[in-house]
């Protein structure tokens, strides 16, 4: 498709195309904190105290990869963030929404399920022992 005029013009044509863009949640315009170094749920709970005492806005809070157990994607660190849903649902609660980042890489590491099923699929790069 081409779509020619002013800029408004061309996104009101867009939009008749592929239709409106959703409106994101409100909780997610608002103020949000994230780090790396979440040592554990009971740090997690402190920031957001933190946030509460002051009298802070917060609506969400950002998980990074190490709460992962061994930095592997789709796992959760059992010792360090033992009960990872109800603290999420202990935020909530409080108005915090708990984000838990999606790493798109994979830890190349053989016995982690994720990874050996990427190998058994044979594949580009990855039964070859390539890294990409």
């Amino acid at each position: 498709w081409v779509i020619v005029g002013k800029p408004s013009r061309v996104l009101s044509r867009w939009a008749k195309l592929t239709g409106a863009p959703a409106v994101p949640p409100a909780w997610a315009l608002g103020p949000q904190h994230a780090r790396w170094g979440f040592g554990s749920e009971a740090e997690v709970r402190r920031i957001v105290a933190g946030y509460r005492e002051r009298e802070l806005p917060l609506s969400a809070l950002h998980l990074d990869i190490d709460h992962y157990d061994g930095h592997r994607v789709f796992t959760v660190d059992r010792e360090r963030f033992p009960a990872l849903p109800r603290l999420a649902r202990e935020l909530r609660e409080q108005g915090v929404r708990l984000v838990s980042i999606v790493d798109t890489a994979v830890k190349a590491e053989h016995g982690f399920g994720v990874y050996d099923s990427g190998v058994a699929a044979d594949s580009p790069g990855v039964g070859s022992g390539n890294v990409v």
